[in-house]
């Protein structure tokens, strides 16, 4: 029966199901709080009020009237404040019991109102008489009222007036008691009634719900599979006659339109994907939207395609090395932004062409300061970076290039300098050593002389004593030879000190020419051999001189050696008529002495010549390091030149 009433006319006998049940539970709520009123009005207007007005009245009697009294009596009070005190207790006592009275009175309260009422007219009474004495201002009597007459005529009604305070606090209580039952009674009726109304409007709703939601999430499982592209849904159509019979049939419609559509879409895409860019959908296979749509799609692809063609024709003439063809449609939206993302991509691709260019022409004339300035994104920037990088490193290198190139002018004029002063040095050297050669050659002649003259001593001994004093002229000769003798090794020493000199300086100026020859590189490195055969050389004559020393050494000690035995001898020679025997073999001491010193000169001579020949190599080798580093200073003047055309800073 449910299929065929509509989803509107099952939730509106749900919604007045429910409205029936909340009318009733309604009712009885306002009825409750109707009760829950009245008790409230009762307790309030019935008991707290005149509770108030109860407890107004005792307080007068006790405060304006009793303690007025006792204040007037002591002094505390003038008379008039009494009187204006009392007076005004007297009209809140009468007016408040008025209203008292006024109110409903449960029969407790009116046998105390019958009971209370005599005892008030007593207490007023007693109230004239206190008004009188204090108009009369008896302080005597008043004082003897206060102390007899006045808690007699006023403590009964105070006393009433208690009681009667306490039958409004059990008359509110019994009231709420009252409230409190009724409370519970209507309460255990609407748990009922409101659980009926839960369970038939929980049981009715779920076979409603039921009815709708069922029906309703197939098809809502239909049409998620639709969302989500499955057009292979199978509708069928059950007969029914509410809402949802109609949205399955409109659902079932809307199946078959969608896969016509999407048939003529998956034809389109599937031309494009073949590259069929000329292929079009058929709009009038379809009706309204739907026709819109895929005339739409047509003039997507046509919008599409315009673009694409004019990218292909701009991308063709820039592999041919056109880099001047843009793209010049008229295009909006996303293709706009596409035409200009192109052009600007080939314009910036155009701009950095054209700068490297320029840089390239200025590096092919020599310049290495130009740098590539333009503002360029991505590769482009890369390549701007590395392209200024390459060059800032091309313009160190040339000048680190240019520097060492003056260093090594300068060194190799140095070093030239150096080698011609070594040569200067070994000419000078050659000279020494010729001056050492002649002095040797005079000592020898001298040695030689001596030699003789000691064999003419040697064989004139024995007549020693007849040539005395052709001896003593002699030996006056002999001593001048030997002193002369020890005067050229002196200068022989002079010499020898010369040539150590001149071997240190000779091994220093190869050190600092190897150094230079280090600093120059490859240009140096035959350089650097030489500086190490002029190192050798410099040695080998520093040993020859060190060895022409010790020889000199030794010459001089024996030519000391002579002269200390001259000396001797010319002490003797007084001596020499008794002394021809010892005369004769000093004669042959000195012979024998002289023959050595002869021996040493002659070694002496041979290490000269020695020495003579090393000077000759050296400045041979001080030739060839000055001709090699002319030919490395000219090198490195041309290479000077060569980097001096280049633009570096």
């Amino acid at each position: 029966m449910l299929k065929n009433l509509k989803i509107g006319h099952r939730l509106m006998v749900l919604v007045a199901l429910l409205i029936v049940f909340m009318t009733m539970v309604g009712m009885l709520g306002l009825q409750g709080i109707k009760t829950t009123d009245a008790a409230l009005d009762t307790v309030y207007n019935d008991r707290v009020v005149p509770l108030r007005d109860l407890k107004i009245i005792a307080d007068m009697y006790a405060v304006n009237i009793v303690d007025t009294t006792h204040k007037a009596r002591n002094g505390g009070l003038s008379y008039a404040e009494a009187l204006k005190n009392i007076d005004t207790a007297s009209q809140i006592i009468h007016k408040k019991w008025q209203d008292y009275l006024a109110t409903f009175l449960v029969d407790e309260e009116k046998k105390l109102v019958a009971q209370i009422e005599p005892l008030m007219i007593a207490a007023d009474r007693e109230v004239a008489r206190i008004h009188a004495i204090l108009e009369a201002g008896k302080a005597d009597q008043l004082a003897e009222f206060a102390a007899k007459s006045l808690y007699p005529g006023i403590d009964p009604v105070s006393e009433k007036f208690g009681a009667l305070i306490d039958v409004q606090i059990e008359v509110a209580k019994a009231e709420y008691e009252a409230s409190q039952i009724r409370y519970d009674r209507l309460r255990t009726l609407m748990i009922g009634l409101l659980a009926g109304a839960v369970v038939l409007g929980i049981g009715f709703s779920a076979v409603i719900i039921r009815s709708i939601t069922l029906p309703v999430r197939h098809v809502s499982a239909i049409i998620e599979r639709l969302a989500k592209g499955d057009l292979s849904v199978d509708l069928t159509d059950d007969g029914r006659q509410d809402e949802i019979g109609e949205m399955v049939r409109a659902a079932a419609l809307i199946v078959s339109t969608l896969k016509a559509v999407a048939g003529d879409l998956g034809a389109l895409i599937e031309a494009a994907r073949t590259g069929a860019l000329s292929t079009r959908a058929d709009p009038a296979r379809h009706a309204g939207e739907f026709a819109v749509l895929v005339g739409g799609v047509n003039d997507l692809v046509e919008i599409l395609t315009a673009p694409l063609f004019e990218v292909a024709s701009v991308m063709a003439k820039l592999a041919a090395g056109d880099v001047r063809g843009r793209i010049t449609g008229a295009y909006e939206g996303d293709l706009r932004a596409l035409k200009g993302n192109v052009n600007r991509s080939l314009e910036a691709l155009v701009s950095l062409l054209d700068e490297i260019s320029v840089f390239a022409q200025a590096m092919a004339g020599g310049d290495v300061t130009r740098s590539i300035d333009g503002s360029y994104q991505g590769d482009f920037a890369a390549i701007k970076v590395n392209l200024n990088q390459a060059a800032a490193q091309l313009r160190a290198v040339i000048g680190e290039v240019a520097d060492s190139t003056a260093q090594v002018a300068l060194s190799a004029t140095e070093t030239t300098a150096a080698a011609v002063d070594v040569s200067r040095q070994a000419a000078s050297q050659m000279i020494t050593l010729a001056e050492v050669s002649s002095a040797i050659e005079q000592t020898a002649a001298a040695v030689g002389e001596i030699a003789r003259s000691a064999e003419r001593a040697s064989s004139l001994a024995g007549e020693t004593a007849i040539a005395a004093e052709n001896g003593q002229t002699k030996l006056t000769h002999l001593s001048a030879v030997v002193e002369s003798i020890h005067k050229g090794n002196a200068r022989i020493g002079q010499i020898s000190s010369l040539i150590t000199t001149i071997a240190d300086k000779t091994y220093v100026l190869a050190l600092n020419a190897g150094l230079e020859a280090v600093r120059a590189g490859e240009h140096g490195r035959g350089f650097g051999l030489i500086a190490h055969q002029i190192t050798k050389l410099a040695e080998e004559v520093a040993g020859a001189t060190r060895d022409i020393r010790s020889l000199i050494d030794e010459a001089a000690g024996t030519v000391q050696s002579g002269v200390v035995a001259a000396q001797a001898a010319g002490s003797a020679i007084t001596q020499i008529v008794g002394s021809a025997r010892d005369s004769g073999a000093t004669v042959q001491a000195i012979a024998a002495a002289i023959d050595e010193q002869n021996a040493m000169t002659h070694v002496l001579k041979d290490r000269v010549t020695h020495l003579h020949m090393v000077g000759q190599t050296t400045a041979g080798a001080a030739e060839e390091i000055s001709a090699t580093m002319g030919s490395l200073s000219e090198m490195a003047q041309r290479l000077k030149a060569a980097s001096d055309r280049i633009r570096f800073a």
